[in-house]
């Protein structure tokens, strides 16, 4: 609701030029609002009107945008299906209705089309642990380890390692 508040004040502010008077009641935001009554956030709205011209500047301001809307999921469809007609012709033994599914949640994607064997006594679900030879750490450079033999620091060094 409150993004939806905050879009109408900025219809109005993009079709006046100008900031919009705010006001509030019944927790919402009103826009340029005419009336004698006060508004109370919390209470009920009072009869109020909005000047006719801001009125129909922020209608034809919405039907462009809707309009700009759809244009603008037309042309997603367009591309998702141009996407989905050059997956379908990579794969040619697939047709229209085996296009590619996204994998459900717990699926084991392996790339290749080597067929993946399951170890003796293994079934659905089960998880296996590697038991192969250990990696080696890898190699450090003999000059990223401080020698004892280093350097005295300097005066700026001194300081700076009161603070560490």
């Amino acid at each position: 609701a409150f993004w939806r508040m905050l879009k109408e004040g900025y219809d109005h502010f993009e079709a006046t030029g100008r900031p919009p008077q705010v006001d509030v009641c019944e927790r919402r935001y009103v826009f340029d609002a005419v009336t004698e009554a006060r508004f109370s956030p919390t209470g009920a709205c009072p009869s109020f009107e909005v000047p006719q011209t801001i009125r129909e500047r922020v209608a034809a301001r919405r039907v462009a945008d809707d309009a700009a809307f759809q244009v603008a999921v037309a042309r997603l469809e367009e591309e998702e299906a141009g996407r989905r007609a050059a997956e379908a012709e990579a794969t040619p033994d697939a047709t229209p209705d085996q296009a590619p599914q996204p994998a459900a949640p717990g699926d084991v994607l392996i790339a290749g089309d080597a067929p993946v064997e399951e170890p003796e006594g293994a079934s659905a679900g089960t998880v296996s642990t590697y038991s192969g030879p250990a990696v080696p750490p890898p190699a450090i450079p003999p000059n990223a380890v401080p020698s004892a033999e280093a350097e005295e620091p300097g005066v700026m060094g001194r300081i700076l390692g009161v603070f560490r």
